[in-house]
């Protein structure tokens, strides 16, 4: 029997998305996965800041798999970080139970620039699963460079899929740039406020954050916010989701990143579907995805290149290649 466990679906997660993708590809391919149940709900901050969230998510996940998972089973873990799985392992194998055990990574403390890059403690943690898990899926090498030789022995490099559905509106355009991105260090906000300063020309529409998720953010990061939010060329929209959002992606037609540490770029595949063109930075797992034209190394280039398709749009629109971004290869693992 083959298992999907997703983690908690959240506002801005692309979880959502991930989990949908993977079940339609594999019913395409007539695999069949049972689906534990999955847990919606409105966050109080991102990522490891909800540890009641995640601590009682992890021992339903637990519980779930201890009661269902026989030998010879396979289970895809929608999210590598699973606290508590080396306590299901230990229950596994002290029962005789093989179990093979795939999990998606989405980042890590050992990637560089993540947002708990130097917790020793969750460093620890997270490497020593690479023991438990008999293959992770990465969607780019960007995540993995900072391994050792025989962590990476169980890494498949398997970009995401990207959704068939989504298709492009190049003309009815009322959003410049678009930056729908977690507000946070690792997604660059610093430098996101040094172009919007150089550019009162150009109106910037930022979803992914409100004031409540800000207002419990260190205090450097609420100054950004709220400095933003002085400028007359910046809305923010608070966090979209659903038509909503995919509306607001199909009016837009930039989509601007200054991340530090990204291994896929969700949010920038689903606006490039929308129409948006693609403004990157020139690190991360972009390098692997995109050309030269669409990456920059500097502010300056940033601000130059924003013009220049600004002022030329769509001739460098572009459509993401299908072919190449599917969950296809991941649920045949499970065939």
């Amino acid at each position: 029997m083959n298992f999907l466990i997703a983690p908690i679906f959240y506002q801005g997660s692309c979880f959502r998305d991930i989990v949908s993708g993977i079940l339609e590809a594999a019913e395409k391919d007539c695999i069949k996965f049972e689906l534990m149940p999955i847990e919606n709900k409105k966050l109080k901050s991102f990522g490891l800041e909800n540890p009641d969230e995640y601590f009682s998510n992890s021992f339903k996940k637990i519980f779930f798999l201890k009661n269902k998972l026989k030998d010879g089973d396979k289970v895809l873990i929608i999210d590598y970080f699973f606290p508590g799985i080396d306590l299901l392992e230990y229950y596994l194998k002290r029962n005789n139970i093989s179990v093979f055990k795939v999990a998606l990574m989405h980042g890590g403390s050992f990637v560089e620039g993540d947002l708990y890059c130097g917790y020793d403690w969750l460093n620890n943690f997270e490497k020593g699963w690479f023991d438990i898990f008999d293959l992770i899926v990465s969607p780019s090498n960007f995540f993995i460079k900072n391994l050792n030789e025989e962590h990476k022995k169980k890494i498949k490099i398997l970009p995401w899929g990207l959704s068939s559905f989504l298709k492009p509106d190049l003309k009815n355009k009322t959003i410049d740039v678009i930056f729908p991105h977690r507000f946070s260090y690792d997604k660059g906000v610093e430098d996101l406020l040094l172009v919007i300063e150089r550019m009162p020309h150009i109106n910037f529409f930022i979803s992914g954050t409100n004031e409540k998720i800000i207002k419990k953010s260190p205090k450097d990061l609420e100054g950004i916010y709220f400095k933003l939010k002085n400028f007359k060329n910046v809305k923010f929209l608070g966090i979209e989701e659903g038509e909503k959002h995919i509306n607001t992606l199909k009016a837009s037609k930039i989509i601007f990143s200054a991340a530090r540490q990204e291994g896929f770029g969700y949010s920038v595949f689903k606006s490039i579907q929308c129409g948006a063109i693609p403004v990157l930075p020139k690190r991360c797992c972009y390098t692997e995805f995109f050309d030269d034209k669409y990456l920059y190394s500097s502010i300056d280039e940033a601000i130059s290149m924003i013009d220049n398709f600004m002022n030329t749009y769509p001739e460098h629109y572009f459509y993401p290649d299908l072919e190449f971004f599917n969950f296809n290869k991941i649920v045949r693992l499970f065939k």
